[in-house]
């Protein structure tokens, strides 16, 4: 796949309309510390009009969300409750260095990115008193304090610590928090601290909850979190353990008289559905790829087990294969493409692939579900994007500009499932569009002059 950039002289519009969009985010600064649940302003610098949006980025690089979308780039400044992102109902932990982007809709292009800022939970402040003295008790002459005064304290009285559920089940929660004006709570479950999944949100607040589970659910410890929609005040349970049971006995006895050909689905449609890319110091490290499966299980059962035992015999019956490619622009000006990672990673680990970190469920059902697969890449892929520069004609009144674009690294996947009739497969291809702030892009000046070209982030 080879190009010139030399024959880029297309998009004389597009390119001075970029070119017109500026924008700088003034605050957060690098010093900033905000809490949870707390309005903040978000603002910018900025000429020229047209729509932009707010991206969050974790201290590693990860894009956590989408703050909002949608505004005009003249606005200059966006009110956001900390904490809380588009279309996303989540608990945003509390770190250090996140950062904010600012970038245009359409076409996309990065303006701005913050400094990195922390985002912490906010203290529990008891509200002020009321003007004048406090209510006086005569009890041996000393003052006491007004219980509406306090801020109160949740609770989480059940589960208590040592639990140990066995799915399918359900395991009790109840809470207390005495004086509490919050009419809803979310329940959260977490794991070290940090949030795993929602239990329940906005549920009544009326001090229990009927948690259902029905053996999908990770094994592992956790702690049941109870807390008020603004993260202001919680409580936390005991540890927690999902464990893996025994199955009831005819079950055991069905599966243990599965043949290999039932643990294959009998046919199956596949839809890469995203892909979710961790970095690490620069270098793509971990990548989570979420499958939307549509099944018709073997007959005589009702779901089918992903395995390393049956289908590809070095590979077993899901697997995959990721490559990550590189732009590669000469100092001649053509363009060309550089492999930078091509591996097959599987259930089995066979055949010189790698193996799979973790695939979820363990046991698909019929019909629609998803898969979960995450692997890891070892050791991290560099991240090695292009900014390529050339120069553009002036006229009476200026001394020309430098024409920008941007090429960054693409990642394909293509997601392979053996069934019994035969096998199918989904791809999906995703640049890997880092913040240059904080890894380099290799600088490309080409010693040319063109005419009109289209800067910004290109597709390749």
């Amino acid at each position: 796949m080879k190009k010139t950039i030399m024959g880029i002289v297309v998009g004389i519009g597009l390119g001075a309309f970029l070119a017109a969009q500026t924008g700088k985010i003034a605050t957060p600064k690098g010093s900033s510390v905000w809490m949870v649940g707390t309005q903040e302003q978000i603002t910018w610098t900025y000429s020229g009009k047209c729509q932009v949006r707010l991206v969050l980025y974790s201290q590693n690089g990860a894009k956590v969300g989408v703050i909002k979308s949608g505004l005009q780039l003249s606005a200059g400044a966006y009110p956001w409750q900390v904490g809380q992102l588009e279309g996303i109902a989540t608990v945003l932990p509390p770190a250090k260095g996140y950062r904010i982007q600012l970038k245009t809709e359409n076409p996309v292009s990065v303006l701005s990115i913050s400094e990195p800022f922390e985002i912490a939970t906010a203290a529990i402040i008891p509200p002020e008193p009321p003007p004048g003295n406090p209510p006086r008790v005569a009890r041996f002459n000393r003052l006491q304090a007004n219980p509406a005064l306090m801020t109160p304290i949740l609770r989480v009285t059940k589960p208590v610590d040592g639990t140990q559920v066995i799915p399918p089940i359900i395991c009790p929660i109840v809470w207390t928090v005495p004086g509490s004006a919050y009419a809803k709570v979310n329940i959260i479950l977490t794991a070290n601290g940090q949030p795993q999944w929602a239990i329940a949100m906005n549920t009544d607040n009326d001090g229990s909850f009927d948690w259902k589970l029905d053996g999908l659910e990770r094994t592992g410890k956790y702690v049941v979190r109870v807390q008020t929609p603004d993260g202001k005040i919680h409580g936390d349970s005991g540890v927690v353990t999902i464990a893996a049971g025994p199955l009831p006995p005819e079950r055991h006895v069905r599966t243990v008289a599965r043949t290999p050909e039932q643990m294959l689905a009998k046919s199956a449609s596949l839809a890469v559905k995203s892909l979710d890319c961790f970095y690490q110091e620069c270098g793509l490290a971990t990548v989570t790829v979420k499958v939307g499966v549509n099944a018709v299980p073997a007959v005589g059962v009702t779901n089918f087990i992903p395995s390393p035992d049956v289908g590809h015999p070095q590979l077993g019956s899901l697997y995959l294969r990721c490559r990550v490619e590189n732009p590669l622009t000469s100092e001649t000006g053509f363009f060309s493409m550089n492999p930078g990672y091509d591996r097959w990673i599987s259930l089995k680990g066979g055949g010189g692939s790698e193996k799979f970190r973790e695939v979820y469920p363990k046991v698909v059902p019929g019909g629609e579900s998803l898969i979960e697969i995450v692997f890891d890449l070892k050791p991290p892929v560099p991240l090695r994007g292009q900014l390529v520069t050339m120069k553009m004609p002036g006229d009476l009144f200026s001394g020309g500009k430098l024409c920008k674009q941007y090429f960054f690294p693409k990642i394909i996947v293509t997601v392979h499932l053996i069934t019994q009739c035969f096998y199918v497969s989904s791809a999906r291809m995703q640049y890997l569009k880092y913040s240059p702030a904080e890894c380099n892009l290799h600088l490309v000046a080409l010693p040319i002059e063109v005419n009109s070209c289209q800067e910004g982030v290109q597709d390749w």
